[in-house]
């Protein structure tokens, strides 16, 4: 039973410290100190899904087989994370620089200013 359960351990590492980060957003005030905790949730579920691949895990059934840990499902268990990891370090990024969008709106809007595009000439 606890081999089965040991199947689930990146999402289970992502479940408890969602969980823990849900409650804690009610009482911590400082959002650095919760994207460090979600950065570093996100990262050990990373390096848990790399021990499972490399501690010989794949091809394992759990629970009567509803379960099937194979390298397709550890890839996009890698792949996820590291997206809500980008996800998580351009925010963290944006409110530290104080941009209010992404690096090139700012060039964008300013061309399109100077060739007149939205402004309405009468």
């Amino acid at each position: 039973m606890l081999y089965e359960v040991n199947l689930l351990g990146p999402e289970l590492v992502l479940l408890v410290v969602g969980g823990f980060l849900l409650i804690a957003d009610l009482f911590i005030k400082d959002r650095r100190l919760l994207m460090g905790a979600t950065l570093a949730a996100l990262l050990g579920s990373i390096i848990y899904s790399a021990i499972l691949l490399t501690e010989g895990h794949v091809g394992s059934q759990g629970f009567g087989g509803a379960l099937v840990v194979d390298k397709f499902a550890i890839f996009f268990q890698i792949l996820l994370a590291g997206a809500a990891m980008a996800a998580v370090l351009h925010d963290y990024l944006r409110a530290r620089l104080g941009t209010n969008g992404a690096p090139g709106n700012e060039l964008l809007a300013q061309a399109l200013d100077e060739r007149g595009v939205g402004s309405e000439h009468v």
